[in-house]
């Protein structure tokens, strides 16, 4: 961000205008006066910063940006002290209290505006903006300055509005744009190109990669307890041949005004000879991965959790070694990407959750198929719903569930004898 400051003084009163350098788009102006005719400069520049840590308080300005700032005006003997905030105040001599205390407050507000804020000053006085302030210093009138900005804006139905507020002893503008529709779409259309282009440059970069890298790695330490679940004595896990699972990824902005989501995943795991539900689970990513846009990184992980559940029941002496495993996804990308894999090839989101995946499932008879997403089949219903039920959920954990979430019970299938124990021992238990 490039801003190009124009302050003038007229015996003890000033003025001054922020402009985009690049543009020249007018972001603020205000007259003001100050009680020493000696700081009145100092007093234009301190009201500049004010107003630009406002706009670092409202997120237009950010920590990290490059912000370069040139003041154009009649330059202070101690602006030196102000562009260089490293030199030692001590050093400097005749100067009253109040030079020094505006000069420290200008150095306190200069801090939070950016890291990388550079702070030059020219020493001029014949631009024509600076004829366009003194004018408005003698007149108490600021409005000219918006139409010497706006006057490109002067078309059918493009109207520039200037309201002018009065602040005490100061006078402040704000100007304000009617556009007709096809403006407002193009510059609407324009501020998302842009946006989506500088997302494409973030997800590229080596940064991003290595936090989607660590949020993955985190996710994969969770493990779930259902040790206090098993069904083995009312249904002979044992002699299930053939295993099907439906998984499915949510997400979802947790507000309007970020870029923050939350992400949710459901499994569905049914005896597919029989279309009995043996488990059903969901789970809820940790706050660290809230900076994440990777729904198919989301459906990803819900495969492998369902895999890896598998895995331990497997190794626990629940299910068969030897059983059959499909899951079921409507996921596309991520089946390609899966024989992609298998195939050494590493080029894609998600590489080492994919690793993974193939290690945990390498002893396995398992398989990952296609389906339709929003379709009539009801085991993927419900793990969506399961997905979007996990979004609300206040930790981030993975939670058994027996119960269908989805309304219509006895189209989708029967709650089973062994769940039905299950659910009564628990209660007795819970008493």
């Amino acid at each position: 961000m490039n801003l190009n400051v124009y302050y003038t003084t007229v015996n003890n009163k000033y003025g001054l205008v922020i402009a985009d350098k690049d543009n020249q788009e007018l972001i603020y102006a205000k007259i003001g006066k100050s009680e020493n005719n000696d700081i009145v400069s100092l007093n234009a520049i301190d009201s500049a910063i004010n107003f630009l840590t406002k706009m670092n308080i409202r997120g237009q300005i950010k920590k990290e940006d490059n912000v370069n700032i040139i003041f154009n005006g009649i330059k202070h003997p101690l602006s030196k002290y102000i562009e260089s905030q490293t030199l030692n105040l001590n050093k400097i001599q005749n100067s009253n209290r109040d030079i020094l205390g505006i000069i420290k407050t200008i150095r306190a507000n200069l801090n939070p505006i950016s890291k990388k804020a550079k702070i030059d000053f020219i020493n001029t006085n014949n631009q024509e903006i600076h004829l366009l302030i003194d004018k408005a210093i003698e007149t108490q009138n600021i409005v000219g300055i918006a139409s010497h900005y706006n006057k490109d804006l002067n078309e059918k139905n493009n109207v520039a509005k200037t309201k002018v507020v009065k602040k005490g002893d100061a006078i402040e503008l704000n100007t304000l744009v009617k556009l007709n529709k096809d403006e407002k779409s193009k510059i609407k259309q324009a501020v998302k190109s842009k946006k989506k282009a500088e997302l494409t440059e973030i997800r590229k970069s080596p940064e991003y990669i290595d936090q989607m890298t660590n949020v993955l790695t985190n996710e994969m330490t969770k493990r779930i307890n259902t040790s206090h679940l098993s069904i083995q004595e009312e249904y002979d896990l044992e002699n299930v041949k053939n295993i099907i699972i439906y998984t499915d990824g949510s997400m979802k902005k947790q507000d309007k005004n970020n870029k923050a989501y939350n992400h949710g995943y459901g499994v569905v795991i049914l005896d597919r000879d029989t279309e009995k539900p043996l488990f059903k689970f969901k789970g809820r990513f940790s706050k660290e991965s809230e900076m994440m846009e990777h729904i198919e990184l989301v459906e990803l992980y819900a495969i492998y959790r369902a895999s890896l559940f598998v895995k331990n029941k497997i190794d626990d002496g629940l299910l068969n070694k030897d059983i059959n495993v499909t899951i079921m996804t409507d996921n596309q990308d991520n089946i390609h990407n899966y024989e992609k894999i298998k195939n050494k090839d590493f080029s894609m989101k998600g590489a080492m959750l994919f690793k993974e995946l193939l290690k945990e499932t390498e002893d396995m008879d398992f398989q990952i198929g296609w389906v339709k997403a929003h379709s009539n089949n009801l085991y993927n219903r419900e793990a969506d719903k399961l997905a979007k039920s996990a979004l609300e959920m206040e930790k981030s954990e993975e939670y058994i569930t027996h119960q269908s979430i989805i309304e219509e019970k006895d189209e989708l299938f029967d709650i089973t004898k062994h769940i039905k124990s299950n659910e009564l021992h628990f209660r007795r238990k819970m008493g």
